[in-house]
């Protein structure tokens, strides 16, 4: 994806996410696409899959920390002839613990302190800001 490589990219998305990212990037030179892509990837220096489960559909969620940038995503992966195909960042950034599948690695990392802050510090960060935004704000209205 950051180098430049605009048929490799299409060739790893699944159907109708090529077909949404074709129609979102109609009109736009290959320039213009790739300002686009990087914007979405911005400094993310490597990808690192902290979690992974299966969903109904036989597909994979996949929870992807992008390192470099201290974000982590979500894609559904499912198999497209025999190919493993990415669909669409499903939600951006941290994951409250409580949404996530029991036993999922994301859980586990969250309710890990420690380990989070040891391996993932940008997203360790991220979460205390949470936390001290949601103390702040005090409890949620029913």
């Amino acid at each position: 994806m950051k180098s430049g490589q605009l048929a490799s990219l299409l060739d790893t998305l699944a159907p109708q996410e090529r077909q949404r990212f074709e129609l979102q990037m109609q009109g736009k030179s290959e320039s213009e696409i790739w300002q686009a892509v990087q914007k979405e990837l911005g400094e993310a220096s490597g990808l690192r899959v902290v979690g992974q489960y299966e969903i109904p559909n036989g597909g994979v969620v996949l929870d992807v920390y992008l390192e470099g940038t201290g974000k982590l995503k979500k894609y559904r992966m499912n198999q497209v002839n025999n190919e493993w195909k990415t669909g669409s960042p499903m939600v951006q950034n941290v994951i409250p613990a409580e949404s996530q599948p029991a036993g999922s690695a994301l859980t586990y990392l969250q309710s890990n302190p420690e380990l989070m802050k040891r391996y993932f510090p940008q997203m360790y960060l991220m979460m205390q800001k949470q936390q001290e935004q949601q103390a702040a704000n005090g409890p949620a209205q029913p």
